[in-house]
């Protein structure tokens, strides 16, 4: 059995930051992060978590139509073939702010976005972009879509919001990626947005006011698709995206991780405290990670019950892997080497971070 944790934003990004590594299971990961091969694959401007997630799965091309991938595992309440057979791209509701040269791009909370208040907002992007294509929205009301109708021309395509969020964004490097078409394409959506009726009543509520969408993910999902088949039978994880990847690849999606067959458990719930800039929720969620996850994997490495254990952890520039397996040598001290106290004795974490 082999477990993969894809777990984005694993490590506090700002490495100086003393509470990065003050947290109360930092020694149980510095443990795995010691013993295990490890490696950094750099991203590219448009790649993301959820890029990786689906090169995970075993698609290989880094323009998979994520979108539509997404929109497919919300098929709970869309009908499936929304999903296949038409260019779909993500078109998510954001507030960008200018601070000096750069970005600052915050997400909607779903739950402070009605569907009444999004059905507005995109019947007068529709009408802005009639005979173009149309938007709609997912099963969330922050989850929107623009299917064009015309599939020839090229489609604004970013980085998933994911890696974005509360970090600052090189506007100039933006607008080189959207080119002067992508950049036509969002400033007529900007125009539409602005002075919309539903604005000013969020405003008046105190609410974050939606001036733009976030366009990414931007493919068309057909039969062809190319997907070699994934190293698990099982994931977990409450994830859209998930869930459309494992419809595409026949992998089965559970509320519970299966310890008799290999898979993948998804967690962003540290992602999602570091786009929140709060320290706090990502220690709690680390800690959880560690006590839920790792340290009863290590356990099972030890026994033997797990053959290998793999972390996959993006952050907003690359992505970090490490692998250990269960015939790791440091895994089972001898007797002797128990006794003589010759046990194998991994750095402190920032240590470790810091030396990559």
């Amino acid at each position: 059995m082999h477990l993969t944790l894809f777990v984005p934003d694993l490590l506090w990004p700002d490495h100086d930051h003393r509470q990065a590594f003050e947290f109360d299971q930092a020694s149980q990961l510095a443990r795995f992060l010691s013993l295990a091969a490890h490696t950094a694959t750099p991203f590219s401007q448009t790649d993301s978590w959820e890029s990786v997630l689906a090169q995970t799965f075993g698609l290989g091309d880094r323009a998979s139509p994520l979108g539509a991938l997404r929109l497919l595992g919300e098929s709970d309440e869309i009908t499936d073939n929304q999903a296949y057979g038409r260019t779909l791209l993500c078109a998510d509701p954001v507030s960008l702010d200018f601070i000096q040269q750069s970005l600052v791009l915050s997400s909607l909370d779903a739950t402070q976005l009605s569907f009444d208040d999004a059905s507005r907002l995109i019947a007068s992007l529709n009408e802005e972009f009639s005979g173009e294509g149309s938007f709609f929205t997912g099963s969330s009301p922050a989850h929107w879509y623009f299917a064009p109708k015309d599939a020839v021309g090229e489609l604004p395509n970013l980085a998933a919001c994911s890696r974005l969020l509360g970090r600052r964004i090189d506007a100039d490097e933006s607008r080189q990626v959207l080119g002067q078409d992508g950049l036509r394409w969002l400033n007529r959506i900007q125009m539409c947005l602005n002075d919309h009726p539903v604005n000013e009543e969020r405003q008046m509520n105190g609410l974050t006011t939606i001036n733009s969408v976030w366009p990414w993910g931007a493919g068309l999902l057909d039969a062809n698709t190319a997907c070699e088949t994934p190293p698990f039978d099982w994931a977990v994880g409450n994830s859209a995206l998930l869930r459309g990847l494992c419809m595409l690849t026949g992998t089965t999606h559970t509320p519970q991780i299966n310890t008799s067959s290999s898979g993948l458990l998804l967690d962003t719930s540290l992602a999602t405290a570091i786009a929140q800039d709060d320290m706090a929720s990502w220690q709690k969620a680390v800690n959880t990670l560690i006590l839920t996850h790792i340290a009863p994997a290590l356990s099972a490495l030890v026994s033997g019950e797990l053959d290998s254990l793999t972390i996959i952890a993006p952050d907003a520039y690359q992505t970090h892997q490490w692998t250990l397996a269960s015939n790791h040598k440091n895994l089972r001290p001898s007797l002797i080497q128990r006794l003589l106290g010759q046990t194998h004795k991994h750095a402190e974490l920032a240590t470790l971070v810091r030396s990559w």
